[in-house]
């Protein structure tokens, strides 16, 4: 259910986007794009749990199971904050040492590779649980399941990279507009 809501959002929002980009509108309505982008996400998530599970006036905090959850989540967490700062702070530096013109190439390039993120974070979160599950059930279990996921995160890859090394061109139209090759 997670994963359908996230690709309904993120559908919807990437065509605003790029109809936002093709009227020309102000970076101010980017902005608020992306404050919305989280806002639906989550009303989504909130109205699918409620069309299949229960009622959310029920929800009670438990301080045990957010210590669970936050003990097994932390490496999904580091890591995204790290991808968050690994992909800008190159822009920063390379800012500060080439100069701005370069920044914008650099940031086309970034883009390319960043908008394939959504596919292996679908499918991590699509088995995460599933993972979650056989620990608790058989350590070996545990890392054949972790195994298959890394197995499918490589290939998931592999395909991307090829993807990506015989159509950047299309692509990079695509995203930034044929101008900018």
């Amino acid at each position: 259910y997670v994963v359908k809501i996230q690709f309904i959002q993120l559908f919807i929002t990437t065509n605003v986007k790029l109809l936002l980009i093709y009227i020309k509108a102000p970076q101010l309505w980017f902005v608020g794009l992306y404050s919305f982008d989280a806002f639906f996400l989550a009303v989504g998530l909130v109205v699918m749990y409620l069309l299949n599970s229960g009622n959310i006036w029920l929800w009670r905090w438990k301080w045990k199971v957010a210590r669970e959850l936050l003990r097994d989540c932390w490496p999904l967490i580091l890591s995204g904050v790290l991808v968050s700062v690994y992909v800008n702070i190159d822009q920063v530096m390379i800012k500060e040492m080439i100069g701005i013109k370069d920044v914008g190439l650099y940031s086309v390039a970034t883009r390319l590779s960043t908008v394939w993120y959504f596919i292996p974070v679908a499918v991590t979160n699509s088995v995460f649980p599933a993972i979650l599950n056989a620990k608790n059930n058989s350590s070996a279990f545990y890392y054949q399941r972790l195994q298959n996921l890394y197995d499918i995160l490589v290939w998931i890859a592999i395909l991307i990279a090829l993807v990506t090394l015989f159509l950047n061109e299309h692509i990079i139209d695509l995203l930034v507009g044929y101008e900018y090759s």
